[in-house]
């Protein structure tokens, strides 16, 4: 399988699949041509409350 000339590859389709498993989101920006780009990951944070009396 080739890869177009100027695409991104599999990559990013991987990187959305896996942070939508999560519960996260995946975007990128671009302000054109030669510029470069911004990619943002966001995970949701997880915080463990633990039960008084529960072992750790």
């Amino acid at each position: 399988m080739a890869a177009t000339a100027g695409g991104l590859g599999v990559g990013p389709v991987v990187v959305k699949a896996v942070a939508e498993s999560h519960g996260g989101t995946v975007s990128a920006a671009s302000a054109g041509p030669g510029t470069g780009s911004e990619f943002t990951l966001r995970l949701p944070i997880v915080i463990e409350r633990r039960v008084a009396g529960e072992p750790a």
